[in-house]
């Protein structure tokens, strides 16, 4: 790659980090460095290493003895403090989550030669000492073991203590907290429309692949002046990014009808179990980013990708109620035409102001316009569908439908029409990461989210009203 290359290259990274500067999600990492008798030791030099990227941090302490390491993306890291005359100390396995402010207190270094290493292998339970914040953090193993029936890793906040859901599709309210009061953040950007707080107030505005985040925190009270807006608890969520070795992952998640139980008020209205077929697969790829015949992060420590791609491929059935005529009421025969209690709806002759005898309405008298608009509509008769054989009606579309009679007794409808219905959605999710220096480092993260609906009553309307006959075939 040629240095103009390069240079534009660097140029769009500084304009993305100028435009992100006002939003943060790293972490910081702190301490104390102390010898055996708790005397603080300046000059003892600290390095902070990330375990996915290798990308090295360091630091001298000061006269105090303290260090501390600021903007770290969030993930594990291993510290390694050494001094001459000491024993270098080493800590693995450093988790570092959005926006924490960890603090390792003293870290006391054994005298003895810099070639011996005192390993610190298990991390101490972690009580937060500076703020007051509560926070649950859901790392990315702890999301692979929750069920999440529709791939929406908000799910996972339901196991959150003080956390409400009845949803299987996003996050639920924080202890208590009214329907869009919950605020949503992805890599530190607000994922929700400001003017309408409950449009999407659980499940944002834009999809991410469960297997591109890196973790969810959850802020549920105590939360600091930076997090305002609404008080129905914070949920913090970061995307994964690439490391210094390539990884990849194959995944594939099935649901079938077969597997599934009937509906209670299917069983109830004799309406077999209707199809629903749920099939996700997708992978995930990251690593350096190499340009080959050029020394360019040669090292792999400085340009990182990772991308994610899942396809869903929903099967399934949407079931509407509806009031058609019957074919003797198509006849002007409405004698069997009743209200919800049963009692006989009198059709009136407009031109004597009468009910017309026995509720027939003559057949010299019907408009021929209106016989052809009711032409339009499904004529009742036996037909056999996927679901099995009913006594139904084929749709204006050429669908079959079922026949069922309210059977409440109410007469509130005398269809009940089961139609499938395909949801096909795809989710892309690319993270690029590049580290300019040890202190400093961006990213830009880009979401793709194409998706449909194709069936009857799916994505068509008529002067701004749904209309469940209607059938969309729209790729």
């Amino acid at each position: 790659m040629s240095i103009r290359g390069i240079a534009f290259l660097l140029v769009v990274f500084l304009t993305f980090a100028s435009a992100g500067n006002a939003q943060n999600v790293n972490g910081q990492v702190s301490g104390r460095v102390t010898d055996p008798q708790n005397a603080v030791i300046g000059g003892a030099a600290v390095r902070l290493t990330n375990d996915l990227t290798q990308q090295v941090r360091e630091f001298v302490t000061d006269e105090t003895g303290a260090f501390v390491f600021l903007s770290l993306v969030p993930g594990d890291y291993s510290l390694a403090v050494e001094l001459p005359g000491f024993k270098t100390y080493q800590q693995k396995g450093i988790h570092v989550s959005a926006q924490e402010r960890l603090d390792l207190h003293d870290i006391k270094l054994a005298l003895g030669e810099v070639a011996n290493t005192v390993t610190v292998e298990a991390e101490q339970a972690r009580v937060q000492t500076t703020t007051a914040d509560r926070i649950d953090t859901l790392t990315q193993s702890t999301i692979d073991g929750i069920p999440m029936p529709s791939r929406s890793f908000l799910a996972a906040t339901r196991v959150v203590p003080g956390s409400q859901s009845t949803s299987s599709v996003g996050g639920g309210s924080i202890n208590g907290g009214q329907t869009g009061q919950l605020v949503l953040q992805l890599d530190g950007i607000i994922q929700q429309d400001s003017g309408a707080p409950s449009s999407n107030a659980n499940v944002g505005r834009f999809n991410v692949d469960p297997d591109a985040v890196n973790e969810v925190q959850v802020q549920v009270n105590s939360l600091n002046a930076e997090f305002g807006s609404r008080a129905g608890g914070q949920v913090l969520v970061t995307t994964k990014s690439g490391a210094n070795e390539f990884h990849g992952s194959l995944s594939e998640h099935l649901r079938n009808e077969a597997l599934d139980s009937n509906s209670f008020f299917n069983n109830k209205n004799g309406i077999r179990r209707p199809q629903y077929r749920f099939h996700n697969f997708g992978g995930t790829i990251g690593g350096p980013v190499l340009l080959p015949f050029t020394s360019f992060n040669k090292g792999r420590n400085r340009l990182f990708f990772f991308y994610a791609e899942e396809h869903q491929i929903n099967h399934g059935a949407n079931t509407n109620s509806f009031t058609l005529p019957t074919a003797a009421e198509v006849a002007g025969d409405f004698s069997q035409t009743t209200d919800s209690k049963g009692n006989l709806i009198p059709i009136i002759d407009p031109e004597t102001g009468k009910q017309f005898p026995n509720n027939v309405i003559p057949s010299n008298r019907i408009s021929s316009v209106g016989q052809a608009m009711m032409r339009l509509l499904p004529s009742v008769g036996p037909v056999t569908t996927a679901f099995g054989t009913y006594q139904g009606m084929p749709s204006a579309g050429g669908v079959t439908a079922p026949l069922v009679i309210d059977p409440t007794g109410l007469r509130g409808y005398n269809t009940l029409s089961t139609f499938p219905v395909d949801a096909p959605q795809t989710t892309r999710t690319l993270r690029v990461d590049f580290n300019f220096g040890p202190k400093t480092n961006v990213y830009v993260r880009l979401l793709q989210t194409l998706q449909n609906s194709i069936g009857v009553g799916s994505g068509q309307t008529l002067n701004g009203m749904n209309w469940g006959e209607f059938v969309n075939t729209n790729p």
